[in-house]
């Protein structure tokens, strides 16, 4: 049997690789990638001079080459940052299965994206050498007949021939709907819903307008838009930058039916992707740590205001949105801890696009406190220009504070960073002393009522199930992971939808935390209750007090900046080469 599985998959590498061997340069190992829609499998062969025996290859953590790359023939020995020569043999051959996209890691970029219409894109990456490795690699990506090849700005039946460049970037086999608007190629997934499609396709030439005229020109990657359902069917964005490349998924079911939010979202999503060809560039580079502050965060800011500027609003209008960020921030950081070491963790979730964006506000104003937007985007204009030719140190955060901020300013926000449990205070002394106009909220919006919420179910969890905390957000509630074990009153595998007989969906949750705090304090039990009364309410034995929640604020507005919004331009500079 194992005989005859080999000489199937032998036969199969003898169809898809029929395409002749190219002339790379005689010291370059050449690579030759294609993707065999058939057998859902991505293909590659490495030809190396006679004299390499061992190809060493970018790590691809967190995913791993020995569990996604197989050698069918046994031509080649595969390592996780290498592939070895097996004896006997020049040409190596190596397949991924490409039925489904590799799960999704926080802070890294996916070796392959499969998308709803079948299109496989692939990223060059894993096929590049150590930065220290002197050995050249060309990479050549070979379609099928019927195939088109996808990126680097080309669209195209013939192979793409990258050569030893160093690509960074996805390249995408397969017959996906494609689009150009001026030099900036799409290429979108047909299983995308043409509401979709359109509203990506109008979006996208506005919003780089809008980067080019506060930012100048950039060399525009290639754009894909992709679907990718789930199990869970909760629907979500997905979006990764690379020098030649934007993904942009979307992740889950019901994008058929999006209301007025949802196409906001959409948009955002897009022009937060989007502006990362400036602040990702390869002048900066992509920087981890407490960068992310400066990237992501940076990237979340100008997604506010480029959005503000599509619609013709005022900084009265978009700060607000500054400010969930801000009150999502407060979530984000645990207690006694700063924001800096919560960087230092490889997956940083939501905290450095949340903590992120108030952070840049406040260096935007130090910078032009009359017109914050100009102000932003002048100081990416200027860490560009004093990079720009040079070989320096990664950039931080603290590059981006303009030269003159008053020293008290400065303090202020590298202690909202640095300090243990100093976010709030700091940062809320930064927009004092930058005329930011900042209230308690007396009422909790949708999303802050959520997250008390959860913090409220996280607490009980904790009381009541030895310290575990596992459960999903749902809109009418929260689910308890039905395979927790260690819980005594709460039912595993059930929504809780209400506590104290107040459902989540319409209780004041500033009202309910302070009665559960009570309680708490007092070690009196919390009740709670579940979706369809199945099972009867429960009362929980609440032991431990109820930690000090945040206290979300409203940014009401700027002291100094006129409430009219920016004029739209009436020119439409071209997009970068």
């Amino acid at each position: 049997m194992k005989t005859a599985v080999a000489g199937v998959l032998w036969l199969v590498f003898g169809v898809v690789l029929s395409a002749p061997a190219w002339a790379a340069s005689p010291d370059c190992v050449a690579i030759d990638v294609s993707v065999d829609d058939a057998h859902h499998a991505i293909d590659v062969t490495f030809r190396p001079p006679a004299s390499v025996t061992r190809i060493a290859l970018q790590p691809l953590a967190p995913y791993s080459r020995k569990a996604l790359w197989q050698s069918p023939d046994g031509s080649a020995q595969i390592e996780d940052e290498a592939i070895v020569v097996t004896p006997g043999h020049r040409v190596l051959h190596v397949r991924m299965d490409a039925s489904r996209t590799p799960e999704r890691q926080d802070r890294a970029y996916a070796p392959f994206l499969r998308f709803a219409d079948g299109t496989v894109a692939i990223d060059t990456q894993q096929f590049l050498p150590p930065k220290e490795s002197t050995q050249k690699l060309c990479q050549r990506y070979v379609p099928a007949h019927g195939q088109q090849v996808i990126g680097f700005g080309e669209a195209s039946t013939q192979p793409l021939d990258l050569g030893d460049t160093s690509p960074a970037g996805y390249v995408a086999f397969g017959t996906p709907y494609v689009e150009r608007h001026g030099d900036l190629l799409l290429a979108i997934d047909k299983g995308t819903p043409s509401t979709i499609r359109e509203r990506v396709a109008s979006d996208v030439p506005r919003l780089m307008d809008f980067y080019v005229r506060h930012l100048g020109p950039a060399k525009t990657p290639t754009l894909f838009l992709f679907m990718q359902p789930d199990e869970q069917g909760v629907r979500s964005f997905h979006g990764d930058h690379l020098p030649a490349s934007i993904t942009l998924g979307l992740m889950g079911q019901g994008w058929d039916s999006l209301e007025e939010a949802d196409w906001q979202r959409l948009t955002g999503f897009v022009a937060h992707e989007l502006f990362h060809t400036w602040n990702s560039s390869p002048t900066l580079g992509s920087p981890e740590g407490e960068a992310l502050l400066a990237k992501e965060g940076g990237a979340e800011l100008a997604r506010v205001m480029a959005t503000a500027s599509l619609s013709n609003q005022s900084s009265a209008q978009w700060l607000p949105r500054v400010g969930g960020m801000y009150n999502a921030c407060l979530f984000d950081i645990h207690r006694a801890q700063s924001v800096a070491s919560a960087l230092d963790k490889r997956a940083p979730g939501g905290l450095p696009y949340d903590c992120g964006a108030p952070l840049m506000l406040a260096l935007a104003l130090a910078a032009n406190p009359h017109d914050p937007v100009t102000g932003y985007f002048d100081l990416w204009t200027k860490l560009t220009e004093q990079r720009r030719g040079k070989s320096l140190p990664d950039f931080a955060w603290m590059d981006l504070i303009p030269p003159g901020t008053d020293a008290a300013l400065r303090d202020a926000l590298v202690r909202a960073i640095h300090a243990p449990d100093a976010y709030a205070d700091g940062m809320q002394a930064a927009f004092l002393q930058l005329g930011v106009k900042v209230e308690p909220a007396s009422k909790l919006d949708a999303e802050n009522s959520q997250r008390y919420a959860g913090a409220l179910m996280s607490h009980l969890m904790r009381v009541d199930c030895g310290g575990n905390v596992s459960f999903w957000t749902q809109p009418d509630g929260f689910l308890i992971d039905k395979s927790l074990s260690t819980c005594h009153v709460l039912q595993a595998g059930n929504t809780v939808d209400a506590l104290l007989g107040q459902p989540f969906a319409t209780a004041d949750m500033l009202a309910l935390s302070k009665q559960v705090a009570e309680r708490c304090a007092h070690g009196s039990p919390v009740k709670v209750g579940y979706k369809g009364a199945v099972p009867p309410d429960g009362d929980v034995p609440c032991t431990q007090p109820l930690p000090a929640l945040p206290k979300p604020l409203v940014f009401a507005g700027l002291d100094g900046v006129p409430s009219t919004a920016e004029a739209p331009s009436r020119s439409s500079p071209t997009i970068g080469p």
